[in-house]
């Protein structure tokens, strides 16, 4: 056996191991049930034959347009019935597609060994829990799938000139027609191929990028005409409501930065209990800015003198394009794409041939990296037993809500009471209780309203109500915080706030330190049509 066949097989080996390990840390997840928009995703197309999974090319969902997305929501659906873990499982298949995708991308341009470490960081990352965990997540990992094979396809095309063929360069195109049909995010992608021009500026290289992105833009104006034309305009999305913001512009670049490596949670958690001893919380700030402020510097010097500068630059362009879109918003699973980037550029810098200070500096970012990935691995199996803890809660709600005595369809109007959520922090019934609910009951043509939600710490949370008078409803509850629909909860001094919602007049006083929390309602007007439902703890109850 030759040396390069050898080689080669050593090079697939490296991609099983990938997957293997893959499956083994995101296991945990196929087990969580059902939540939040998985019952609006799912739910909105219902099939009723083959043909009808497709409609979702004609039809759109709101003003987004990922058909991708939904025909396979509507094909899994048709196929194999509302099964949770065969959807969960779809979205491991495709997270652990782009940590082979991303393993082989690098492999063109590092050795095997680190394209391997770029590969295991990226399977590894927690920040890509909600894109796996999340069914309604899916669309970032199938994005970033399709826009890395496109861009492999694209480089391999452009590197080995006399392989090339114009098939490539069509299949190429249409992985970025699937990408821009995924998720909107990936419009970003036209701009990848100037990539090329980090390596070599000659005549053939300048032709080829700019002739791909102009093929790129081609097709997202296309796209975007064909949206028009069926009534889908990706520009009313409420991540234009606030308009451009320098100041919010920044901070979500440098928020976004860290939130690739810590969820928001965690990173909450670090500045509350890593500087105990600063009692001025004012101080605090001013000594994470200068904790972040040196370790940028410490990578801007592995940079500056690095020897594999062209590929940590191909690396920080993919992330600088993959982010710039989602700047003026600040998600968690928009560092998905982005995060492919940021791991070439760091791994990018692990190799130097001289002796000295930037050699030290790149075993510290490697040891770093390393001691990263065992606390993420442990982060992902911590939050997994979260996640099914939250999927068992909204399962047993929504099954025990549906058992009550409650003449569900023939009620104009529904108005839900202390809606959950969420649950330590994991969306519960967040954005679609009115399809969960609908679910639940068999009915999906109800007009909802949740005037107050509630956010629950932990599993000993606890409701209670009663009516004052026939206006005012008081709600208690334990391990809950309530908060009016509009507002997020850190919004609220929950001290004793004060609002209103409608005609409805509000105020909410918490104990902090048992955490329990007292809501009052004035103005609370009955009528025939509508059905008053409150949520209890372990089910809405009819009031």
């Amino acid at each position: 056996m030759n040396n390069s066949l050898i080689s080669s097989s050593i090079k697939h080996v490296f991609a099983l191991a990938i997957v293997l390990l893959g499956v083994f840390i995101w296991l945990p997840y196929t087990s969580v049930d059902f939540m939040n928009e998985d019952f609006l995703v799912i739910l909105w197309q219902n099939p009723q034959n083959f043909g009808e999974c497709f409609q979702s090319f004609i039809v759109p969902y709101g003003y987004y347009y990922r058909p991708v997305v939904h025909v396979l929501y509507a094909l899994t659906y048709f196929f194999f019935g509302f099964s949770a873990e065969i959807f969960h499982w779809q979205n491991i298949i495709f997270h652990l597609a782009g940590g082979v995708m991303i393993y082989y991308l690098s492999l063109e341009f590092m050795n095997r060994y680190k394209a391997l470490f770029v590969g295991l960081l990226f399977i590894t990352l927690s920040s890509h829990i909600p894109a796996v965990a999340w069914i309604a997540g899916r669309t970032d990992a199938l994005l970033s799938f399709f826009l890395m094979f496109g861009f492999y396809i694209f480089y391999r095309n452009y590197r080995y000139p006399e392989k090339a063929t114009i098939f490539k360069y069509i299949m190429a195109a249409f992985c970025f027609l699937l990408a821009i049909l995924s998720k909107e995010l990936a419009y970003a992608g036209a701009l990848l191929p100037i990539l090329l021009l980090i390596e070599t500026r000659d005549k053939r290289t300048i032709k080829i990028s700019f002739i791909a992105i102009g093929i790129s833009i081609a097709i997202i104006f296309l796209t975007l005409g064909f949206r028009s034309f069926i009534g889908s305009n990706p520009f009313t999305s409420t991540n234009f409501s606030d308009g451009f913001s320098i100041v919010t512009t920044i901070r979500n670049f440098i928020a976004y930065i860290a939130l690739q490596f810590m969820s928001p949670e965690k990173l909450e958690n670090l500045y509350t209990t890593i500087l105990p001893s600063i009692s001025n919380m004012e101080y605090r700030p001013i000594i994470f800015a200068s904790l972040a402020l040196i370790l940028l510097s410490m990578v801007i010097v592995l940079f500056i003198k690095s020897e594999n500068k062209k590929q940590a630059s191909f690396g920080l362009g993919w992330y600088l394009i993959m982010i710039a879109p989602a700047l003026s918003v600040l998600h968690r699973w928009y560092v998905y794409g982005a995060s492919i980037g940021t791991l070439i550029f760091l791994v990018a810098l692990l190799e130097n041939k001289t002796k000295g200070f930037k050699t030290y500096l790149s075993y510290m970012i490697f040891i770093t990296l390393l001691y990263y990935m065992t606390f993420s691995v442990k982060t992902i199996q911590e939050e997994a037993r979260k996640w099914q803890e939250t999927g068992v809660i909204c399962s047993n709600i929504l099954q025990n809500t549906a058992e009550e005595d409650i003449d569900y369809p023939n009620y104009k109007h529904v108005r839900l009471w202390a809606s959950p959520d969420k649950y330590q922090r994991i969306n519960l019934l967040k954005t679609a209780p009115a399809m969960a609910l609908g679910y639940a009951f068999g009915h999906f043509n109800n007009d909802m309203s949740s005037p107050i939600r509630c956010e629950i710490i932990n599993a000993n949370f606890q409701i209670e109500y009663n009516y004052i008078n026939d206006t005012v409803l008081h709600l208690h509850g334990d391990n809950v915080f309530f908060f009016p629909r509009g507002k997020q909860k850190s919004s609220i001094h929950y001290t004793n706030h004060c609002d209103t919602i409608g005609n409805m007049r509000y105020k909410i006083i918490s104990n902090g330190l048992n955490k329990s929390c007292d809501l009052f309602i004035e103005n609370v007007h009955k009528s025939n049509d509508t059905l008053d439902l409150i949520f209890i703890g372990k089910k809405f109850i009819k009031i």
